[in-house]
């Protein structure tokens, strides 16, 4: 494929996704003169003492409350993931690109627990309900911020966990449907007024909704118009564009999110042997030096110890680079294939730490055979 050729098809998928993106009648102009004149015609009833707030108010908590019940039913019949291959996502990406929504978000619940204290006189039972669906729903949104900060991928959702999506949407319908029971409750009257009241009031709320939404940017366009710059000015191959075009469009398969890990390791592997190989040879020569002075065999033992050190530091990292695979296995690797794939890797480097530690213990044997020997004093390795 051509540099041209390439460069077409990242243009039309970068097309596609802001027509995606831009919903046809809809524009950020649109939305702002909507809300603009919402929040006018809210300030006119207000000024004219027309407003009814209290049952209105109560209205709109209902909508906001049914919200996210509404947007996973809608999400229901979105198409999921079919694919055989079991496909990652970056979490930090898509999360970061939502916080505007996030922390909307948090501000309408906080306003929803602001209500059911000290706006609503409601049973200690009711407040409690509210409460906890109010301060759950915050907790989650701040998880989701903080998560943000952090580079990690999650599976691709697929449509094999269609009984859990139920599971959970049924939950959602029980104890959102109690909450809405709650508020239509104390809905002391209804009339024309306040159905306009509460009109207005949710208004307000789905075009700032719509607002932030629209204002987000996608995520995969950013990706794709620095893969564009890349291509364009020489800087990554063809192959190395169509592989990053495919793992923008769809994920990354599990081999290739272990790989780094696993090339850091093996690199770090690799200096060990050649660490290790210096060592050795800085032991035999101490052992050749023992018919020599004093002074040349001590100061041998010291520049060993040194490298011994240097080997033992190495080792270290090796270690620590293994933790990190064994935790990315342990969060990732859900799906036997995965596990049983990545556990043979893990049972190798197993061997090699054994191996390791029998070379380093080598290696202490033959210097307190120098000691005794009259070498010089034992180096202080760890």
């Amino acid at each position: 494929m051509t540099k041209s050729e390439f460069l077409s098809i990242l243009s039309i998928q970068s097309d596609r996704l802001k027509a995606e993106h831009e919903k046809p009648g809809w524009n950020i102009w649109a939305l702002l003169g909507a809300l603009s004149s919402v929040c006018w015609i809210i300030l006119e009833l207000y000024s004219k003492d027309k407003l009814e707030f209290h049952n209105s108010i109560l209205m709109l908590i209902m909508v906001l409350i049914l919200d996210p019940l509404i947007s996973f039913i809608q999400a229901q019949f979105q198409p999921g993931n079919t694919r055989v291959k079991d496909l990652y996502i970056n979490l930090k990406v898509q999360l970061k690109a939502s916080l505007p929504t996030f922390w909307f978000k948090l501000l309408v619940y906080s306003f929803i627990l602001y209500c059911s204290n000290l706006l609503f006189e409601l049973t200690y039972f009711e407040k409690a309900v509210l409460n906890i669906y109010a301060i759950a729903v915050i907790i989650v949104y701040v998880f989701l911020i903080i998560l943000s900060r952090f580079d990690l991928h999650v599976k691709v959702p697929t449509l094999s966990k269609a009984l859990i999506k139920w599971f959970v949407g049924l939950f959602l319908f029980l104890f959102l449907g109690l909450c809405t029971y709650i508020l239509i409750s104390k809905v002391e009257s209804f009339n024309v007024m306040i159905a306009k009241s509460a009109m207005l009031f949710t208004a307000l709320y789905l075009l700032a909704k719509k607002t932030i939404e629209y204002s987000e940017r996608n995520p995969l366009l950013d990706s794709l118009d620095e893969l564009i710059d890349e291509v364009t000015f020489d800087e990554i191959s063809i192959e190395e564009a169509e592989q990053q075009l495919y793992m923008i469009v769809n994920g990354i398969e599990f081999s290739q999110l272990m790989s780094p890990f696993i090339n850091e390791y093996q690199q770090a592997d690799k200096k060990y042997h050649e660490l290790l190989k210096v060592t050795n040879k800085s032991a035999e020569d101490l052992k050749k030096s023992l018919s020599q002075t004093r002074g040349e065999a001590e100061e041998l033992v010291d520049d060993l110890t040194k490298k011994m050190k240097i080997l033992n530091d190495q080792m270290e990292l090796i270690h620590t680079l293994k933790s990190k695979i064994d935790l990315k296995i342990g969060i990732y690797s859900s799906f036997e294939k995965e596990s049983e794939e990545y556990n043979t890797v893990k049972g190798r480097f197993d061997s090699l730490d054994e191996k390791r530690a029998e070379e380093v213990n080598k290696l202490y044997k033959m210097i307190e055979s120098i000691r005794k020997k009259g070498g010089g004093s034992d180096p202080e390795v760890n």
